[in-house]
């Protein structure tokens, strides 16, 4: 297991100064709404063929630091793959990140953890019916930052049923990955948003939403460089309603990828602590972002 990522920000919406423009593809909902921070706005292409689902993004600016990519939603296909490249230049000569090519689906379940019986068995993947009540995040970590303008992505579903791809974001980030990882006592829960009320001499009224993941995690023996470059900062400048992108374990390809991954918002901002001498601690809370 290598030390957890926090991703962030997403290099593909504007900013205050630089505003990223996305092109290629064809599209009936437009490429610009990966531009934009709601989840509930997605980029639908014209047909599934890869000429109309290939599409670059030109971050604006000179050498960004990126290492991690994502998309919190999608419609992909459980055959799609992705390929990511990154260059400094538009043609994309000489890259200096190429992915190669990507599953989006890998196997769910962990070899041993199902019965024969179980429909996922002979794969570990989820099946269609499986997927429709997952958000199905994807994400891809580099195993170092790089430094790019342009992002050039490959999807390839051409086998999609709906006849087109869909994704609501494309998440384009530099991360900082602590040098000691999370401490042993961590967790992960559900936090539910269902509604409900109760009909007087009735049944109960349920208005289901979709439970939220929530991970609590310990950062300890940071130097004081640490502490204040990256999670005092990241408090700073996220507060409670800026997104970052949390990676549980950036070399898991396969085992629990999908399930221990997500975009997230800090719940609540926690102190920098001084338990020992030249050493700091401090915890974190993510809420997801549905």
């Amino acid at each position: 297991m290598s030390n957890c990522l926090f991703a962030w920000p997403d290099r593909t919406i504007p900013s205050a100064t630089v505003t990223p423009t996305l092109s290629g593809g064809a599209w009936t909902l437009p490429l610009t709404n990966l531009t934009y921070r709601s989840l509930a706005t997605f980029s639908r292409s014209s047909s599934a063929l890869v000429a109309a689902t290939t599409f670059d993004i030109n971050l604006g600016v000179v050498g960004r630091e990126l290492r991690l990519f994502a998309i919190p939603d999608h419609n992909f296909s459980s055959a799609a793959t992705i390929r990511i490249l990154v260059a400094d230049n538009a043609a994309f000569t000489s890259p200096v990140a190429d992915t190669g090519t990507l599953t989006i689906w890998p196997r769910y379940y962990p070899v041993g953890a199902l019965p024969d019986t179980h429909e996922s068995y002979s794969d570990g993947i989820l099946k269609p019916e499986a997927q429709i009540s997952l958000r199905a995040g994807w994400w891809y970590a580099l195993p170092a930052a790089v430094q790019g303008q342009y992002v050039r992505v490959i999807i390839t579903d051409t086998g999609n049923s709906n006849g087109y791809v869909q994704l609501n974001r494309f998440i384009c980030a530099p991360a900082w990955q602590p040098t000691l990882n999370m401490s042993y006592g961590g967790s992960m829960t559900w936090v539910p948003d269902t509604d409900s009320i109760k009909v007087l001499g009735g049944p109960t009224i349920y208005a289901r939403r979709t439970p939220r993941r929530s991970q609590q995690l310990t950062l300890e023996a940071l130097t004081p460089e640490q502490a204040m470059t990256w999670p005092f900062e990241i408090q700073r400048l996220l507060g409670t309603d800026g997104e970052l992108f949390f990676v549980y374990d950036p070399t898991d390809t396969v085992l629990l990828l999908k399930q221990r991954s997500f975009l997230a918002t800090l719940r609540q901002l926690n102190t920098i602590e001084y338990p020992y001498y030249n050493s700091q601690k401090t915890a974190f809370e993510l809420l997801e972002v549905l």
